[in-house]
């Protein structure tokens, strides 16, 4: 078996570079993560989802996004480990659902924090499940940032739902307790539909294109009640709330939408909530050169979100 290539060693020490891995985090297991300590994990799926395919390639782009061996130079930030991608199942949406639940759950049960990576939106649900799991039911809370309201009626039978009921399908598991959730919006609601299955609260969805001291006024005011309200918080990111352009290979297709720099300002904003676990969703890389600025923006959103899991730490 012939030695490592030369391109993955450093001629000077003599040793094989670590493998690219998420935020240039270190690799490990479930024995490598506890309590002060954020387990990155990658979900390596797109099947289910009414998403774009692709969605499950987005991990290892981002892995490969600011490895040093790369020319990268994302610094490293203490507490990471990336314990690698989640099994799923491409053919058995059921068993998809059932592992990801309780993978989320096997890393909550160390004490560790997580933040998950993947493209399908379909997943956010059973990670949600996992992750949340034996907090007291009004306890808990949810923060969901999103182009579209994603308030379609499901198939209350379904294992793995896509992006269009999303969102109505971790309210529904969070009610009656409702004030425990907050909808953020890169595009004002359009359809009646998504007010009647919001059942009355518009205080909990606010719109970001607005901007404002409106805005930032509501936007405190919930982020109190967060605060007070809940032992932790889920906050689930999808790509598409970016205005269309700046992720071409996103699913921002909408004039609707917000800047990068909006969106990590609002990030920063999060991070003194209790958040215990993340998802990043909706990114679909482009493969080669054109690719590499979409992937090093949604690598910036991952650090920031990083910055507010570690943040529920603190």
């Amino acid at each position: 078996m012939s030695g490592p290539s030369q391109s993955l060693v450093d001629d000077d020490a003599r040793q094989i570079r670590p493998a690219p891995s998420l935020l240039n985090a270190r690799a490990g297991d479930l024995a490598d993560i506890g309590p002060g300590t954020v387990a990155l994990a990658g979900v390596y799926c797109d099947h289910f989802s009414g998403g774009a395919p692709g969605g499950r390639f987005a991990p290892r782009q981002l892995r490969y996004a600011e490895w040093p061996a790369l020319g990268g130079t994302l610094q490293h930030f203490e507490g990471l480990v990336d314990v690698g991608d989640l099994n799923v199942y491409p053919l058995n949406a059921a068993k998809t659902a059932q592992s990801l639940t309780r993978q989320a759950r096997a890393i909550r049960a160390t004490g560790a924090r997580a933040l998950f990576v993947g493209g399908d939106y379909s997943t956010t649900p059973a990670l949600f499940r996992g992750a949340m799991d034996g907090m007291a039911s009004d306890r808990r809370g949810l923060i969901r940032i999103s182009r579209s309201a994603d308030m379609h009626a499901y198939d209350t039978g379904a294992d793995l739902v896509g992006r269009k009921c999303a969102t109505r399908m971790l309210v529904d598991e969070l009610r009656p307790s409702s004030s425990q959730w907050l909808l953020l919006l890169g595009s004002p609601l359009q359809r009646r539909e998504d007010y009647v299955a919001l059942q009355g609260t518009p205080a909990n969805v606010l719109d970001l294109t607005l901007g404002g001291v409106q805005l930032g006024g509501q936007l405190q005011g919930s982020l109190a009640k967060l605060h007070s309200g809940c032992d932790g918080v889920y906050l689930s990111l999808d790509v598409d709330v970016l205005s269309a352009g700046v992720v071409r290979s996103g699913h921002a297709r909408s004039m609707h939408g917000v800047g990068p720099d909006q969106l990590l300002g609002l990030l920063r904003a999060l991070a003194r909530l209790p958040v215990v676990a993340a998802d990043l969703t909706g990114f679909v890389p482009e493969f080669g050169v054109p690719g590499r600025n979409d992937t090093r923006v949604v690598a910036g959103l991952l650090a920031a979100l990083a910055d507010v899991v570690r943040g529920g730490c603190r």
